[in-house]
């Protein structure tokens, strides 16, 4: 058996799920960018059968769509059949990954591998980045014109590579004696134990997200439990067909918490929660591993979750806002159709006094960013980032408010290319914003 059937073969009876209603094209950012078949889940899906019966073979084609793809999984939520696409896009892109790696894979597996499979990497990149900016440089590359001439796409890029903080999350808690917190009550009673993976790009670039979690965690009476070892989780290996090193992250995430005997595990990235939710899938026939990974999937939470689910309802509803103030939530993928949570990020935010939830037309459509599918596809995140943008500012509201950095950094690099006068910011950020309001 060829090796794309080894991969895909498990997937046949899902594959077959698949009624071939059409559902899933209006819902699909980019059979809506091209209008073509093969762009849309269905017609993915009928390439896939052929590669698994062997009466196609693996080609450009397939890869460019395989790869084509946001894996937004919108089209899981549309399925009437419920066929669970993003796993065999997955397997598909595994299969790819093994056959050609060196072809199929150029720009992204680079910055993959290059930089997330290494925290001393992230970070030696990050302080170089943080260098960049600060001194100027970047923009004087970007105003000089020098970079547009070799490359109008690389020159938007610059702009879009995130802020690096002065200082990093974990430096922050560090310096504030919060790693390996461990207490309980004055009154000896344990309190539910609670583990916060920094990440990668959060722990350097959006280190606020990573304090405010902390902060909220600890004003609603949990136990915070940090540790030493900050890694990426694996979920950008992992969609990029990469399992192998996907494992490695993910089994370092696990080690890390293991040990404290966490009640729960909060996310405070779409994408990263989505993928420890489903080390179980990952580590699934791993005799040793999938046992384990099971039960630490069991207890990861996104913070919208957590927040909604604790005493929180008394301390919103003392909570007024200083001024009245419109707010509109993004919807991010992994978020609404990965993980299937939506009305507890709204629940939160209307629970606080002068604050006015206002919908914005398609607010579960991809923003682009998708991972570092806005680097490596630019110009059709950007078409996609457009079209977000553009119901944004028909909202007319004063903050957005995501739960995922990468949504965050995509929208902000919107919001300014677009002339969008919007505040972004992430649900907990919003929360302890609040918090602080009522003291």
């Amino acid at each position: 058996m060829q090796i794309h059937q080894t991969y895909l073969s498990p997937f046949v009876a899902d594959l077959q799920r698949c009624i071939q209603c059409g559902f899933c094209l209006p819902t699909c950012p980019t059979y809506n960018l091209t209008g073509k078949e093969r762009s849309s889940p269905r017609g993915r899906i009928q390439m896939m059968k052929g590669i698994a019966s062997g009466e196609l073979s693996m080609s450009e084609l397939f890869a460019h769509e395989m790869f084509f793809c946001l894996d937004c999984r919108a089209c899981e939520t549309a399925c009437p059949a419920g066929v669970q696409y993003s796993s065999v896009l997955s397997s598909s892109r595994s299969a790819l990954f093994q056959i050609d790696e060196k072809k199929i894979f150029s720009l992204s597996q680079k910055i993959l591998n290059g930089i997330f499979l290494s925290t001393a990497r992230i970070k030696f990149v990050a302080y170089v980045l943080r260098i960049l900016q600060k001194s100027g440089v970047m923009d004087a590359l970007h105003q000089s014109g020098i970079v547009k001439i070799f490359s109008s796409q690389l020159d938007e890029m610059l702009l879009l590579s995130p802020k690096i903080a002065d200082e990093f999350s974990d430096k922050y808690f560090d310096k504030n004696k919060l790693k390996y917190k461990s207490h309980t009550h004055q009154n000896g009673n344990k309190r539910m134990r609670v583990g916060v993976p920094l990440g990668c790009v959060t722990n350097v670039a959006f280190p606020e997200v990573n304090i405010a979690t902390v902060n909220v965690l600890e004003k609603l009476g949990y136990e915070i439990i940090l540790t030493e070892n900050i890694s990426c989780c694996g979920a950008l290996h992992h969609h990029n067909g990469d399992e192998k090193n996907a494992k490695i992250l993910a089994l370092q995430v696990m080690n890390s918490f293991e040990h404290f005997q966490c009640d729960i595990i909060a996310s405070n990235t779409a994408g990263c929660g989505t993928a420890m939710k489903e080390y179980g899938k990952l580590f699934s026939g791993d005799s040793v591993n999938d046992k384990r990974a099971i039960e630490f999937s069991k207890k990861v939470k996104d913070i919208s979750e957590i927040i909604a689910e604790s005493t929180f309802d008394e301390k919103a509803n003392s909570t007024t806002f200083s001024k009245k103030v419109n707010i509109t939530y993004h919807d991010a993928c992994h978020l609404a159709h990965g993980q299937k949570i939506t009305e507890e990020p709204r629940k939160i935010i209307k629970q606080f006094q002068n604050v006015t939830l206002i919908e914005m037309k398609e607010s579960s459509w991809c923003c682009g960013s998708a991972g570092v599918y806005n680097i490596t596809h630019f110009s059709d995140a950007f078409q996609l980032l457009r079209r977000k943008m553009e119901n944004i500012k028909q909202a007319q509201t004063d903050i957005v408010v995501t739960g995922n950095v990468g949504c965050m950094q995509q929208l902000r690099y919107g919001a300014d290319k677009c002339g969008v006068n919007v505040k972004v910011m992430h649900t907990v950020e919003f929360v302890r914003q609040m918090m602080e309001e009522s003291n």
